[in-house]
């Protein structure tokens, strides 16, 4: 419970009493909100369509920085290949998940940065290619063995692809991933990890993983954690294991130097190297979606950090100017 300060700098605050109520379950929070015992909520992003329709609530879509993409760490003997990593970028169906996973709610990813931010290049857009990714892998040696699955020098191109339960977004991700990379002679096995306790830093360094990260702050912020070689083996950072001097190089640059258009130049380079690296294959940045009472005025949605989601996070995107915030009625 909040309590307005009188005291505040920029005037006291419209709203008085704000309370925060923890509600996972999706279907209890519309009741709360449709009943008027709260007036905010987060939704998932299929709910929003309908939800939007109903008289007295406004749904609210804002964008965030968190993007999706799997895993695929250098550790593994397939993935030393860089026409492996390319050739699964190639064949993940982005559209296609954006879409039908997440309703439309969000943008295809290329690279960790949204087509909104400064430093975006819009050059390493790509579609998905199975006959082109078929060829890459073709050209780099791998041959169907008897099973249908591609090998080459004893490995083979199969691999378990591990999700964590308690979002079923990652669920849908790796199923979805799954079907379009067996068109292309790839198999990944969906494999659910009840908790972070069995998912740990360990672990996702050392498979192929459904993760999410993403910042809407500096581009610096995570980018130089998730693919500078200095972050190796350090926790959640780098999972993919990766390590480039060029993309080094301009990390470091670009953290200093306070030139706007220099930084640009680096931030973009960086992702054309990435789009052609893939240490991950990203898919997709998703929306944050939120149902309000139509009572609720002031709100101005921004652009969101990774680790809001569904359930949890009251900090950043809409509640950030909660200060100004008014009740009618």
């Amino acid at each position: 419970v909040f309590t307005a300060n009188k005291d505040y700098y920029n005037g006291i605050p419209k709203i008085e009493t704000l309370k925060f109520v923890m509600v996972p379950d999706e279907s209890a929070r519309i009741n709360l909100l449709k009943t008027g015992e709260v007036q905010a909520i987060k939704i998932g992003q299929k709910i929003a369509s309908t939800l939007g329709n109903e008289a007295g609530i406004n749904v609210i879509s804002s964008p965030s920085a968190n993007w999706y993409a799997i895993n695929l760490p250098y550790k593994l003997p397939q993935f030393k290949d860089k026409a492996v990593h390319q050739a699964i970028a190639l064949a993940i169906n982005k559209q296609g998940i954006l879409d039908s996973i997440f309703a439309g709610q969000g943008e295809v990813a290329y690279g960790p940065y949204r087509s909104e931010d400064f430093v975006y290049n819009p050059d390493i857009a790509f579609a998905q290619d199975i006959e082109t990714a078929k060829s890459i892998l073709a050209d780099a040696g791998w041959k169907a063995g008897a099973d249908g699955i591609l090998e080459k020098d004893g490995n083979k191109l199969e691999f378990d692809l591990l999700y964590i339960a308690s979002n079923p977004e990652r669920k849908d991700i790796a199923i979805a991933v799954s079907s379009d990379l067996e068109k292309i002679g790839i198999y990944a096995n969906p494999v659910s990890k009840a908790n972070w306790d069995e998912l740990t830093p360990q672990v996702f360094h050392d498979n192929a993983v459904v993760l999410a990260f993403g910042s809407p702050f500096d581009p610096d912020d995570n980018n130089y954690q998730l693919w500078s070689s200095n972050h190796l083996n350090d926790g959640w950072w780098n999972p993919a294991g990766y390590s480039n001097p060029e993309v080094d190089k301009l990390l470091d640059q670009g953290r200093t130097t306070w030139d706007t258009n220099e930084r640009k130049k680096i931030y973009q380079q960086i992702q054309k190297i990435l789009a052609d690296d893939q240490p991950v294959a990203f898919i997709n940045f998703s929306n944050y979606l939120y149902a309000l009472s139509n009572k609720v005025t002031g709100v101005i949605p921004r652009n969101g950090p990774h680790g809001q989601g569904n359930e949890g996070g009251i900090n950043g995107d809409i509640w950030w100017n909660v200060e100004n915030w008014d009740l009618s009625g």
